[in-house]
């Protein structure tokens, strides 16, 4: 029977946080933008616009085919908000991409485990 432990999350806050140590001289721009992606819109996983004009957690708000729609972010990115609007943020090398206590966050493996599914669930598993 595999063995599951418990994967550090890389959560939004820390990337905030991260990001404010590092934030550059007000009105100067960012070397280097986070690697984004717009959802996939060639086989979308759409989901209705909630009345705030809103989006649930893992979906992106963006224009597709002429009306506002939630499109699901792709594998290997999560959803958050950068520079006032919703993005699709693309997890740091060796994390991956999960829903973790109902949050949306990026996992990362210790050494001698490997990212998987184990009981329906996404976890790190020996």
């Amino acid at each position: 029977m595999a063995k599951v432990r418990r994967c550090m999350a890389l959560t939004f806050l820390g990337l905030v946080a991260a990001a404010l140590m590092l934030a550059p001289a007000a009105g100067a721009v960012p070397a280097q933008a986070p690697d984004t992606q717009a959802p996939d819109t060639q086989t979308p996983d759409t989901q209705t616009v909630n009345a705030n004009n809103r989006c649930a957690q893992g979906y992106s708000l963006t224009s597709f085919q002429g009306r506002q729609v939630c499109l699901k972010c792709p594998p290997g990115y999560r959803y958050t908000r950068f520079e006032n609007r919703e993005v699709c943020l693309r997890c740091p090398t060796r994390y991956h991409y999960t829903s973790y206590q109902n949050r949306e966050v990026c996992l990362n493996c210790p050494p001698g485990y490997r990212y998987g599914i184990y009981q329906g669930r996404q976890a790190c598993i020996r």
